[in-house]
C-alpha cells in the first residue's frame, strides 16, 4: 500500500529533472550497490596494520564522476580511537583508476570523520561489476573499522600490501573496510534507497551473509543503494547514538526502507514501539527521504529445524510473538500505512504460514528461528514493490 507524500521530495525531484535530456544528473547520489555500514567491530591491532580489501559493486545505473565515501567509525556510530590513513583505486574493466582526496593519493580520517573522494571523471554503465580497492594504514596498536565479508567467488579478498595499482587478494572470508557508499551522478533521473535496519536487513543467513531481500529486490530493478544497518540494531539505537553518524549518508539518497522491529519487541510496549516509530520515521522525513516500512518476520524455535510449522514454539513468548501477540499488533499498526510513512513492504505474509500465526513457513525457511534463509530472503524480496520507488 502507498500514501502520498511526494512534498518531502519536490526539491530533489526538481534538481534531478534538470538532468533530464542532458549528460548527468546534476546531484551527486548512490549510483551503485555495496556501500555499507561498518557493522563488525575493528581491526585486531596486531597484524591487520596495512591491509588492502578488494571488494565488488554493481553499477545500478549509467553515470559519471564517480566518487567514494569512507568513515571512522563503527557499529551503531561508535568512534574509532585513532585516526587511519586511506588510499583508494577502482577496477573498471580492468583498468586501474586512482582516486584522490583534495587532489592527494591518500587521505588521512580522524575518530569519527567522513570524507569523500574527488569525483574521478570514470563513468559507469549499467549492470556492471566494478572493484573499489581500499588500502587501510594504521600504527602499531590501533585500528579500523571492518564491515562486510570478502569472498573468493565474487573476485574479491584482502591482502597485507598495497594493491592499489596491481596485486590480487591473498585471504578470503573476512571483514573488509570499504566504501561507506557509490556516489556519481546518474545520467538520468534515479531513484536511491537508504536500507536502514537489522541483522536481517544487514543480509544475515543469505547466501554470502551481505545481500539481504532488500538488496536483491533493488538490484533486480536497477535500484542503487546505501547500507546503514546494524546486526542486533534496534529503533532506539538509530534515533539516539546511531544516527549521529550513519545518517550522514542519507543525504545521497531519496528513499529509505527500514525493517526495524524485533529487536523492539522485548523490552518496548506496543504504545512505545508506535511512538518509537514516528520518530524513527519522521527522522527519516525530515531528510528528505519517502520512508517504507517492513513488517516483522517470525521468531521461533524449533524440534525439528523447522520442518514444520507443529513443532515451533514461539520465542521469547506467545504474548510476544504468537498470534494474538505484541507483534502481531506492531505489525497490523504498520498495515495501516500510518503518516509519515509513503507505504509498508509486508514481508511478513511472505514467509509466516498465514498472516500473525507467529511460524515460519516449512520446509526451511530460517535456519535459526530468527533470521532467513536464502530462500526466505528471495521470497521477502518479491514483497518489495520496487515500482513505488521512483523520482
Amino acid at each position: 500500500m502507498v500514501r502520498d507524500n511526494t512534498a518531502r521530495l519536490a526539491a530533489r525531484k526538481a534538481l534531478l529533472a534538470k538532468g533530464k535530456g542532458g549528460p548527468s544528473a546534476p546531484i551527486l547520489q548512490a549510483i551503485a550497490s555495496r556501500g555499507s555500514n561498518y557493522s563488525n567491530g575493528l581491526s585486531n591491532g596486531l597484524t591487520e596494520l596495512a591491509m588492502s580489501y578488494k571488494v565488488s559493486h554493481l553499477a545500478a545505473v549509467d553515470a559519471t564522476d564517480i566518487a567514494l565515501a569512507y568513515g571512522n567509525y563503527y557499529d551503531e556510530g561508535w568512534t574509532n580511537a585513532n585516526p587511519i590513513t586511506v588510499k583508494v583505486a577502482l577496477l573498471i574493466r580492468g583498468i586501474y583508476y586512482p582516486v584522490f582526496f583534495n587532489g592527494a593519493t591518500s587521505v588521512t580520517i580522524g575518530e569519527g570523520g567522513t570524507v569523500v573522494s574527488d569525483s574521478t571523471g570514470i563513468f559507469l554503465k549499467k549492470g556492471e561489476t566494478f572493484y573499489s580497492i581500499t588500502y587501510v594504514t594504521v600504527s602499531a596498536g590501533q585500528k579500523y573499522p571492518r564491515g562486510m565479508v570478502v569472498y573468493q567467488e565474487r573476485g574479491e579478498g584482502a591482502v597485507a600490501a598495497d594493491i592499489t595499482a596491481s596485486g590480487s587478494p591473498t585471504t578470503y572470508g573476512v571483514y573488509a573496510y570499504h566504501p561507506l557508499a557509490v556516489l556519481g551522478r546518474a545520467k538520468t533521473p534515479t531513484p536511491a534507497v537508504l536500507l536502514v535496519g537489522d541483522s536481517i536487513m544487514q543480509g544475515a543467513n543469505d547466501g554470502f551473509q551481505d545481500v539481504g531481500f532488500a538488496a536483491r529486490a533493488l538490484d533486480a530493478a536497477g535500484i542503487p543503494w546505501i547500507r546503514i544497518a546494524k546486526g542486533g540494531g534496534s529503533i532506539y539505537n538509530l534515533t539516539n547514538r546511531g544516527a549521529m553518524q550513519r545518517m550522514r549518508l542519507a543525504k545521497y539518497c531519496t528513499h529509505a526502507i527500514t525493517n526495524y522491529g524485533i529487536n523492539d519487541l522485548v523490552g518496548r510496549t506496543y504504545t512505545q514501539m508506535v511512538a518509537d516509530y514516528q520518530t524513527l520515521w519522521s527522522m527519516l522525513a525530515e531528510y528528505g527521504l519517502k520512508v517504507f516500512q517492513c513488517t516483522i518476520t517470525p521468531h521461533t524455535d524449533t524440534t525439528d529445524n523447522w520442518a514444520t510449522a507443529v513443532n515451533q514454539t514461539f520465542n521469547p513468548s506467545t504474548a510476544a510473538v504468537g498470534p494474538a501477540s505484541h507483534r502481531t499488533n506492531v505489525n497490523n499498526y504498520i498495515r495501516t500505512s500510518p503518516a509519515p510513512l509513503a507505504g509498508y513492504f509486508d514481508v511478513a505474509d511472505k514467509v509466516e504460514t498465514s498472516r500473525n500465526s507467529g511460524l515460519w513457513k516449512y520446509p526451511a525457511k530460517t535456519d535459526d528461528g530468527l533470521h532467513p534463509r536464502d530462500n526466505g530472503h528471495v521470497d521477502m524480496a518479491a514483497a518489495i514493490t520496487t515500482s513505488l520507488i521512483t523520482v
